[in-house]
């Protein structure tokens, strides 16, 4: 894992209040990441990498590392 991933890893794993080790990790294996929290990550994340996630974009996001390549990231 780089630097940036684990960055990431560790402003997410700060939303959500628990230690994330993977960018493989779905919504589903998070009990915390439900409807809100997702909703919540959208807005996070469009404001500590100043971008933008379409609205069409949003419920296509799965996973973390979804997520991740849209903050412009390579995982």
């Amino acid at each position: 894992m780089n630097t940036r991933e684990s960055e990431f890893l560790s402003f997410v794993s700060g939303l959500l209040g628990r230690e994330l080790n993977s960018l493989d990790l779905r919504q589903g294996d998070v009990s915390e990441w439900d409807s809100v929290m997702h909703l919540r990550l959208v807005l996070e994340l469009e404001e500590k990498y100043a971008i933008h996630i379409p609205i069409d974009q949003v419920p296509k996001i799965a996973s973390l590392r979804d997520f991740f390549e849209l903050t412009g990231g390579k995982a």
